[in-house]
């Protein structure tokens, strides 16, 4: 080490030439002024310096101790005064630090009164202080804040959270405190401020709003559900009124058919009966017995014309009813059969009665039999070509079902009736 004279009191250098301590006169030393090549060493290692007011006597050894000191300069709490919730007052502590831990300041009391000193005794009203509040995980987060000579801190409006009030200490050298004091503190917030009230406040509104949004969900699921349900009614509404609209159109084109093929029907037996009239009236010795037969014979067949059209109004309006009687069909089928010999032979044909067996007794209706058995025989009439014939086939025959039934076939040599003829119009 070096000791450097100046005009600004004495220099203790390093080798290295790092400034390691500074006297002046408020050290001790008469002046700070001092002549640059006025110093010797005397007996015992003593120092000697020159300044404008006199020798100035410096013992190395003993201020080498003094610096020593420095190293080992510490900052110490001598007071604290915070609210104490226990006490529902303001307290102030001044020993029993160590067992202090982290201060817990309530919300409504959020200031702190710290005093503190240093290790050092020497000029004890030229040391300063300096302090920061940083957060506990981020102490280099802030700046440190120069207080001067003032040995206390004094804290009104501490900001809520949890952080670190750091003091650290200079001598009257200028020496820091290698280690800050720290202090822990714990501010606590309002209730009304926290996090976990807004949460509180929210969570109504929150509710609120699922539920509204829950039943907005529900009732667009409904409406959709109800839409489909009536998208499909409609669909099943529409094939039916299609297959309805089909069946109406079906039953007018039977209609309009039926009504064409009875006004042909009713065309044959007045053609007759008025040939007949004029064979009667021309030569009623020859005709009258003859003719007024297949007049009447005619006139039944008009007549069961006339029954069918209104058996097709009764049966549209559900009034139409079987009226059953019990005995041989057989006979009641070959009277049916004979009525259309005369027609039949008028056009060169012939028909052949064929019954296997001879007896069958069943429930049958004589007029809708009549019906029946009348318009295949006299369709089977008109579209045969003469010379012909016509067969009416009558056989008993067992059911797959194993019940006994009556088989009535009308045969004859004619084109026959076509597939398209034969599709049902209902």
């Amino acid at each position: 080490m070096r000791w450097v004279a100046t005009y600004n009191g004495l220099n203790l250098i390093s080798a290295e030439g790092e400034v390691l301590a500074q006297l002046y006169e408020e050290d001790g030393l008469s002046t700070n002024e001092f002549n640059r090549f006025s110093y010797c060493q005397g007996s015992g290692g003593l120092l000697l310096f020159g300044s404008v007011k006199g020798i100035n006597i410096i013992d190395p050894e003993a201020l080498k101790k003094q610096l020593q000191l420095s190293d080992k300069l510490r900052i110490y709490l001598a007071g604290i005064t915070r609210y104490d919730s226990r006490k529902g007052a303001d307290s102030t502590l001044y020993f029993g630090f160590d067992q202090l831990g982290a201060l817990h300041l309530p919300a409504a009391h959020r200031y702190l009164n710290l005093s503190f000193s240093l290790s050092s005794l020497v000029r004890i009203a030229d040391h300063s202080f300096a302090y920061k509040i940083a957060p506990a995980n981020a102490p280099d987060a802030s700046e440190w804040i120069y207080i001067g000579k003032k040995s206390q801190l004094d804290l009104p409006n501490l900001s809520p959270g949890h952080y670190q009030i750091r003091i650290r200490g200079y001598d009257h050298r200028g020496i820091c405190t290698p280690e800050p004091l720290v202090i822990e503190v714990d501010v606590a917030e309002f209730f009304y401020k926290t996090w976990w009230f807004y949460v509180l406040c929210a969570l109504p509104f929150l509710l609120a709003a699922f539920f509204w949004i829950r039943r907005l969900q529900t009732e667009r699921e409904r409406l959709e559900a109800e839409v489909a349900a009536r998208t499909e009614q409609i669909r099943r509404d529409k094939e039916m009124i299609e297959q309805q609209a089909a069946k109406l159109r079906a039953l007018d084109e039977f209609k309009s058919r039926f009504f064409t093929n009875i006004s042909h029907e009713f065309r044959t037996p007045l053609t007759v009966i008025s040939g007949m009239a004029t064979q009667i009236r021309q030569q009623p010795g020859q005709w009258l017995e003859k003719g007024m037969e297949l007049i009447q014979r005619n006139s039944q067949q008009l007549l069961s014309l006339i029954n069918q059209i209104l058996d097709l109004r009764k049966l549209e309006s559900g009034a139409l009813t079987i009226n059953l009687v019990r005995g041989n069909i057989i006979p009641y089928l070959r009277y049916i059969a004979e009525s259309f010999v005369q027609l039949a032979q008028s056009k060169g044909l012939r028909i052949h009665v064929l019954a296997n067996p001879d007896t069958v007794d069943m429930d049958y209706d004589p007029e809708k039999m009549m019906h029946i058995l009348s318009n295949l025989l006299s369709n089977a009439i008109k579209y045969t070509p003469g010379p012909g014939d016509i067969d009416l086939q009558i056989d008993r025959q067992h059911s797959e079902a194993g019940r006994e039934q009556l088989l009535i076939q009308v045969k004859d040599s004619g084109q026959g009736i076509s597939a398209e003829a034969l599709t049902p119009y209902l």
